[in-house]
């Protein structure tokens, strides 16, 4: 992070394992992205949020 401007840096949110409710109480403080490693626990909550949050997929390909 040395050398690096507020702008350059993006905080992710890891959402896995955690519920709608709980991922909606994050969005609504503020939170835009969240990282998920499981395509099947991430289907449905980009299906909720998917217009407002930006998903990152953290995990192996």
């Amino acid at each position: 992070m040395a050398n690096r401007g507020d702008s350059e840096l993006t905080v992710v949110a890891v959402s896995k394992k955690k519920s709608l409710a709980d991922i909606g109480k994050a969005y609504r403080l503020g939170l835009i992205n969240f990282g998920e490693n499981y395509l099947q626990e991430a289907i449905p909550k980009i299906e909720k949020f998917e217009h407002d949050v930006i998903w990152h997929f953290i995990g192996s390909i």
